[in-house]
C-alpha cells in the first residue's frame, strides 16, 4: 500500500497516520536522479484507489510531487489523468491544483474544459516563493524536490529555520493566556520543530541535500542564526548516520 504521506521516505513534515507501500519508497526518493516512470502507472492506481487526495496529510506532498513529475512528463496527462468532472468531489481541488502546477498545455485544456479558466490562465509562483504555514507546506516543498532535484524548493523550508525564535512556544502555550501572539509563537515553533526533523532526517538519508546545506552555511549573504541552525542540522545528521 501506499503510505499515507511521504513522510517515512521523503522524511517529511506532518505528522500523519502511515498506510502507504514501501514498493514506491526507493522510487519517489530516487525520481529526480532517475527520471524511470515505469512505476507511475502503479503508484497512480493506488493514489486513486486508497483517495489519498482526500486526506489532509496526504494532499500537500502527493501534489508538490506528482504536479511536478506530470510538467516534466506532460503525456501522462492524457493517458493517466482522466477529466476533472471524474473524480470524487473530495479530489477535484486538488486534482486542479496538480493540473495548473503541471504548468502544461494539456493540464489547462484539462482545466479549461472543467471550466477552470481563471486557474487554467494563472501562472504557478516559483517554488522558492512557497508561503510556509503548516507543516503540510513542508511537505509540499519536499515533495515537489523529489520530483526535480530543483535545490529552491528547499529555500522556504531552510527559511522556516529563522523560526527559532519561538521555540519552546507550544509548551508556554498550555499555561498561556492563549492571545493571538500566544497562539502564533506556539504555531511558529511547530514550523520551525518540523522544518528541523525533516531536514536533518533527508540530510542524512541524501548526501546531495547535504552538501546543498553545507553550501549555503558556508556562504558569506547567510544569516549568522540561520547558519547556527544549519550546522546543527549538519553535525546532527553527520552523528546519527
Amino acid at each position: 500500500m501506499l503510505r499515507s504521506s511521504f513522510i517515512t521516505f521523503l522524511i517529511l513534515a506532518a505528522a500523519v497516520h502511515a498506510t502507504a507501500a514501501d514498493a514506491h519508497e526507493p522510487w519517489l526518493r530516487s525520481f529526480y536522479r532517475t527520471h524511470d516512470l515505469r512505476p507511475f502507472a502503479g503508484y497512480w492506481t493506488e493514489v486513486m484507489e486508497q483517495r489519498v487526495l482526500e486526506q489532509p496529510g496526504q494532499v500537500e506532498p502527493t501534489v508538490g510531487f506528482v504536479s511536478q513529475l506530470l510538467r516534466q512528463n506532460p503525456s501522462l496527462v492524457r493517458t493517466h489523468l482522466v477529466a476533472l468532472s471524474a473524480y470524487p468531489l473530495a479530489q477535484r481541488e486538488a486534482m486542479a491544483r496538480i493540473l495548473a502546477l503541471s504548468d502544461t498545455p494539456e493540464g489547462r485544456t484539462r482545466l479549461r474544459e472543467a471550466g477552470r479558466t481563471a486557474l487554467a490562465n494563472r501562472t504557478p509562483r516559483p517554488i522558492a516563493q512557497h508561503r510556509i504555514q503548516e507543516a503540510t507546506d513542508l511537505d509540499f516543498c519536499w515533495g515537489w524536490f523529489f520530483a526535480t532535484g530543483d535545490l529552491s524548493a528547499l529555500d522556504p523550508i531552510v527559511a522556516t529555520l529563522d523560526l527559532a525564535g519561538f521555540a519552546g512556544g507550544r509548551e508556554r502555550y498550555a499555561t498561556s493566556g492563549k492571545t493571538a501572539n500566544d497562539r502564533i509563537a506556539a504555531r511558529n515553533d511547530s514550523l520551525y520543530e518540523a522544518a528541523t526533523r525533516s531536514l536533518t532526517a533527508n540530510t542524512r538519508a541524501d548526501p546531495f541535500i547535504a552538501r546543498h546545506l553545507e553550501s549555503i552555511l558556508r556562504d558569506p549573504r547567510t544569516p549568522p542564526a540561520r547558519a547556527a541552525e544549519l550546522a546543527e542540522i549538519l553535525r546532527t545528521a553527520k552523528t546519527k548516520s
